[in-house]
């Protein structure tokens, strides 16, 4: 039986959960995944995105785009889902890896491997239950060799960093709430 699961209960509940809810199967997934998705989708929200990717025992990459629109089309018109699908299956080189971001009082870092261009810092001061309806923003990040830093503007309830490498592919950072 599961113990934790999405899908709140209801009639079809147990059907559900054991064959259709995505968190009773990530914790099977050990090979690499990347999850795109944008900062205001109605559908798959940020706060879901990063629970399910951090669910998986595989290797994880994110890409986080400022108010990108939901469905396929919006996916497949992004160049690092066929440059990581490349580096996954034909073993070309692969997007920028980054790790865990840390805050150190209002400061934001994380290391990456991989050769970096630039990073900007994004952000929301919303406060709003449904992360949808938060307002995002962006402004540049500082880097220093592997390290991307950003000081995070007053009043910001949320940030996460996205860094691009020397082709001009995005990835992002985990988004951390800040309290």
């Amino acid at each position: 039986m599961l113990t934790k699961v999405a899908i709140k209960a209801g009639k079809h509940w147990e059907t559900v959960a054991k064959y259709y809810d995505g968190s009773a199967y990530f914790k099977n997934v050990n090979y690499p995944t990347l999850w795109v998705n944008g900062t205001n989708d109605f559908h798959f929200d940020l706060p879901a995105t990063q629970k399910s990717s951090n669910a998986v025992s595989g290797s994880v990459t994110l890409r986080y785009q400022l108010q990108m629109g939901h469905g396929h089309q919006a996916v497949w018109n992004t160049k690092e889902c066929y440059a990581f699908a490349d580096s996954v299956i034909k073993g070309k080189t692969s997007l920028l890896k980054v790790k865990k971001p840390k805050l150190q009082g209002s400061t934001l870092s994380v290391k990456t491997i991989g050769k970096i261009s630039k990073a900007k810092l994004l952000y929301t001061k919303g406060t709003e239950k449904v992360w949808p309806d938060r307002e995002w923003a962006e402004i540049p990040a500082a880097l220093n060799g592997q390290t991307v830093a950003g000081d995070i503007p007053d009043g910001a309830t949320a940030v996460y960093f996205n860094i691009y490498d020397t082709n001009n592919m995005m990835v992002s950072s985990e988004f951390i709430e800040v309290k």
